[in-house]
């Protein structure tokens, strides 16, 4: 670093300057940056407690409002001369850009601005007496989920294949292990029931799911978080019969073993409290229960059984 590119500018009496800084190392310590600066006239001046303001964004930059950072340590000399350290978060288009310069880059800078403090001479016990801040809302642990959903088989006759849909009420029981990770028990059933109208009669169609559920959280606090989940369980088909005569409607029912997988959206209506959520999932059963019409397959469900849902979550 030569002397030409440090501009050194104070202002007699206040014991502040204005000098144009030079980035000599740049480092991460976990989720910060940690910048040094020469700074020369600057670190010689800053005494504890006190703090400084970097201009962001360059010479050309609409951000016109400097960002003012705690002086985290100074070297008044050094191999180039004194060196002033910072700690900065990126939290915003300001600091964003300063985490992004690299070596030899510039910086203009201000300070050291603000009212410094003594340090002891001799060891001292501080006692500070405070009222308790308060704490961040914790996430559940246990939740309630309930709501309803729309639940399809696969009517098929003639060649032709339309999609047989049911209105029915979504329960569900969830423990969450961490910010990410969560187990379910759901429940999907005892609705309406799917209707398969054929030449000479028809049948009421009715599934019925319970499933436990590994559930995967995305983005966890956002506005909108993504969830992933997948399961093992049972689905149940129940079939009425109703034909003209000279044929008689009989009832029958299948229990099939079932795997889910699914995708969805929660969205936080109350933080870590309340929740909207949105789920769209396919259900595979083995083997997977039809329905027949004079030995003829009118409907099937299961390859796979879709269920999409609209629920309210609640956390305790």
């Amino acid at each position: 670093m030569s002397e030409a590119r440090t501009r050194h500018t104070r202002v007699e009496g206040s014991g502040v300057v204005q000098v144009t800084g030079e980035l000599i190392a740049t480092r991460r310590a976990g989720a910060y940056h940690h910048l040094t600066f020469v700074a020369p006239g600057l670190a010689e001046l800053a005494r504890p407690g006190q703090f400084v303001a970097l201009a962001v964004g360059g010479e050309t930059s609409a951000n016109l409002l400097r960002r003012c950072f705690s002086i985290h340590k100074v070297s008044p000399s050094g191999t180039y001369g004194g060196t002033v350290d910072v700690v900065i978060s990126a939290v915003g288009a300001g600091t964003e850009w300063l985490s992004t310069l690299r070596a030899h880059d510039e910086v203009d800078i201000v300070g050291p601005l603000g009212r410094p403090f003594p340090l002891p001479s001799e060891p001292v016990v501080t006692r500070f007496v405070t009222e308790p801040l308060a704490e961040a809302e914790p996430d559940w642990t246990w939740a309630v989920e309930a709501g309803a959903g729309g639940m399809g088989a696969i009517q098929s006759v003639s060649g032709g294949t339309t999609l047989l849909a049911e209105i029915l009420p979504v329960a569900r029981v969830q423990r969450a292990f961490n910010a990410r990770l969560c187990a379910r028990v759901s429940f999907a059933g005892l609705g309406t029931q799917a209707q398969v109208t054929l030449p000479g009669g028809y049948a009421n169609v009715s599934q019925t799911s319970v499933l436990a559920e590994g559930l995967v959280r995305f983005r966890r606090g956002k506005r909108l978080e993504p969830v992933l989940s997948f399961g093992a369980g049972i689905l149940y088909l129940a079939a009425e019969g109703h034909e003209m005569a000279p044929y008689i409607g009989g009832n029958a029912y299948r229990i099939s073993a079932a795997a889910d997988a699914g995708v969805g959206l929660r969205m936080p209506l109350r933080p870590r409290r309340v929740e909207l959520g949105f789920e769209l999932h396919a259900l595979v059963a083995e083997p997977y229960p039809v329905v027949r019409f004079t030995q003829s397959e009118v409907a099937r469900a299961g390859r796979p059984s879709l269920l999409a849902s609209i629920t309210l979550l609640g956390g305790i």
